[in-house]
């Protein structure tokens, strides 16, 4: 279970982020678990925040790539299904 936030690590409440938002994306984001569950501040508030700085968003979306690709997925397939590489 997710105590901590991902970026800050800070305890208490967490929300659940996908790493690929919007419409098409989320849903894939979902299936693929390319979530991170993060505190509101990291989240939508602070400075920092995903939703907010997008050094954080690329940042996030390039972990994320990482670990679809360690999963035995191709870049070619993270491409196809994404639509861009962000490594």
């Amino acid at each position: 279970m997710w105590d901590r936030c991902l970026l800050c690590g800070r305890q208490g409440p967490l929300e659940v982020h996908h790493v690929f938002g919007g419409v098409a994306n989320r849903p894939k984001s979902t299936e693929d678990g390319l979530v991170v569950h993060l505190c509101p501040e990291c989240h939508r508030n602070g400075r920092w925040a995903a939703h907010r700085c997008r050094n954080t968003m690329i940042r996030l979306r390039m972990v994320g790539q990482k670990a679809y690709e360690k999963a035995g997925h191709s870049r070619q397939d993270f491409i196809k299904r994404y639509g861009r590489n962000y490594l």
